[in-house]
């Protein structure tokens, strides 16, 4: 057993030559090589050395089972590292883009409270204390907020001629802002659907060249586009219909833009006007 125990702990450090002989010389020095029972001895010789060698074997499958999973977690936690970097670098991204709408956002409310102040200040302010040019001035706001809703409400009834002159007051009068665009833009439609395609032109044409990039002057392009294209202005049309469809992918009329471009190059290739 005392041998057996020196084989199997001492293999790994002296290899299994030196060892093998060794445990020869060790039983050749105790007589046991030439006792009657030599052949028995060597048996043993024989199983401790397969016994090394399996013990040898075993620990080199565990060391390699060992080390494929060491990989394989190692592995994991590296997917597991990539995959978290990736969602903070996500999150960063996210709240570095809310963190600017934030500031944004104060910067407006910080410009709308300005108007609001400003506002109160001038309700507070009395008419007697107001210039005169001051008091023409907010008549003339009041009576062209007045003349576009009057405009609005001739247009739905489809009074357009009234609508017209509804609106041409208003822009008359001082309106001011948004309602100054929108007054200008239901004149050249009231305009449109009288119907005078050039009167309506002209206002369209202007509305676009004093506000480019408000969605009322792209609207206002698709009506030139259909004005020329009613005037037989086939190219013309095709321009307008392609500018707004490549400059503004966005424009909220870019279906009925794209079905329009279909049918006048359709008609095109059949040798037909468009509809």
């Amino acid at each position: 057993m005392t041998i057996l125990r020196l084989a199997r702990g001492g293999y790994a450090a002296l290899g299994r030559p030196i060892l093998l002989s060794l445990l020869i010389s060790s039983f050749a020095g105790c007589g046991l090589l030439a006792a009657p029972g030599e052949t028995n001895v060597k048996k043993d010789i024989h199983q401790i050395s397969s016994d090394v060698q399996r013990l040898i074997d075993e620990e080199a499958s565990a060391k390699r089972q060992f080390e494929f999973r060491l990989s394989a977690l190692e592995e994991k936690i590296q997917s597991r590292n990539e995959s978290l970097n990736t969602n903070l670098r996500d999150i960063d991204g996210r709240l570095r883009d809310q963190n600017e709408e934030i500031i944004a956002l104060r910067e407006e409310l910080s410009t709308l409270n300005y108007q609001l102040k400003t506002i109160a200040t001038m309700l507070e302010i009395r008419p007697s204390e107001l210039s005169d040019e001051a008091t023409v001035l907010l008549e003339n706001r009041k009576r062209g907020e007045a003349s576009y809703e009057e405009g609005q409400k001739q247009f739905n009834l489809g009074r357009y001629e009234a609508a017209r002159k509804a609106f041409a007051e208003a822009i008359s009068q001082g309106i001011e802002g948004e309602r100054a665009i929108e007054s200008q833009y239901w004149m050249a439609e009231s305009i449109y659907r009288l119907p005078d395609l050039d009167g309506a032109y002209d206002e369209y044409t202007t509305l676009i060249s004093g506000n480019p990039g408000h969605p009322l002057a792209w609207r206002s392009l698709e009506r030139l586009a259909d004005i020329n294209l009613q005037a037989g202005r086939t190219e013309d049309a095709l321009k307008l219909f392609s500018e707004i469809a490549n400059s503004n992918p966005g424009y909220e009329g870019i279906e009925r833009v794209n079905e329009r471009i279909a049918e006048i190059n359709a008609a095109a290739a059949g040798g037909e006007s468009a509809p």
